[in-house]
């Protein structure tokens, strides 16, 4: 997995700040999409949200 950051604005303090986030690996879903015929695509789109 990797990681984005982002320097956003705190609602708290109306500062910037450095946000940072999980993103999903993915290469590697779309190959267990590939080996598993689309079971895991499911559950990978329910991870992007």
């Amino acid at each position: 997995m990797g990681h984005q950051q982002d320097m956003l604005n705190c609602k708290a303090c109306d500062k910037k700040t450095l946000h940072t986030r999980t993103t999903p690996n993915t290469l590697l879903h779309i190959f267990l999409s590939i080996i598993t015929a689309g079971i895991w695509s499911a559950l990978f789109a329910n991870n992007l949200n």
